[in-house]
């Protein structure tokens, strides 16, 4: 049986990469490429909107809590743009490993990894990495008890 005859496809009757077919052939990699190109493209027209946007929006603001509403909005967005041009740089690293043919497996140990319906840049470790090589838990601050009662 030919392996690409089970490929799955979604509703519209687009390719889906399915476990059934070689783990990153190449209709997975064109896959895995255009949905990061798309996305890609994505965040650069939506970032040209908000250039446009934070010029056009240069009025003044004769009402103090208008005028800290509208800064809040642009620091909030610039932020957004902040995280999204390093989401970018995650994604042409994507496409690079998806070139040199290392994509879709763990930079630690080689292993193959599923790759979920997402298929996003950063997907480069397995899950169940195995014994020894789990990450460090994050430390929580203490917690600090409070008291409902009068103090002595």
């Amino acid at each position: 049986m030919n392996a690409l005859a089970s490929v799955v496809t979604d509703e519209s009757g687009r390719y889906r990469p399915s476990d059934d077919e070689p783990f990153m052939n190449e209709r997975q990699q064109a896959y895995f490429k255009k949905k990061l190109l798309d996305w890609k493209d994505d965040i650069l027209r939506e970032s040209k909107g908000t250039v446009v946007n934070l010029k056009a929006e240069t009025e003044n603001h004769p009402d103090l809590v208008d005028r800290a509403s509208s800064e809040s909005d642009r620091a909030l967005e610039l932020r957004t743009r902040d995280r999204q041009r390093k989401l970018i740089s995650k994604i042409d690293d994507a496409l690079r490993r998806i070139e040199d043919g290392s994509y879709g497996y763990c930079e630690d140990t080689g292993r193959t990894h599923r790759l979920g319906p997402s298929g996003g840049p950063s997907d480069r470790d397995p899950v169940g990495r195995g014994p020894g090589t789990a990450r460090a838990p994050r430390a929580r601050p203490p917690r600090r008890l409070r008291f409902n009662g009068p103090t002595p």
